[in-house]
């Protein structure tokens, strides 16, 4: 059984990945280098933290169907991150 704490966490989580998908975005729409280039870093650090905090979870919660979306959610934003970065030359 899942710890509500746990789930807390696993929630707030999810929410800090929504918010960087939107400063990813902003990395793509930015009229500046340096901005576009600013808001990638901050993705890929917050994509960095929320992954960290989702493999802190109980190994009950690591076998949730939730759980397991929204590692991969994380996943592909950092790895979207890192291609933003790369494709600004940073």
């Amino acid at each position: 059984m899942l710890h509500i704490a746990e789930m807390e966490q696993v929630i707030t989580t999810f929410r800090l990945d929504r918010k960087e998908e939107i400063r990813l975005r902003a990395a793509v729409l930015a009229t500046s280098q340096m901005e576009r280039v600013e808001c990638a870093q901050q993705a890929r650090i917050s994509f960095m933290a929320a992954l960290a905090e989702l493999d802190k979870a109980a190994l009950m919660l690591k076998a949730s169907d939730a759980w397991l979306v929204w590692h991969d959610e994380a996943q592909n934003g950092l790895t979207a991150a890192q291609n933003r970065l790369a494709s600004l030359g940073a």
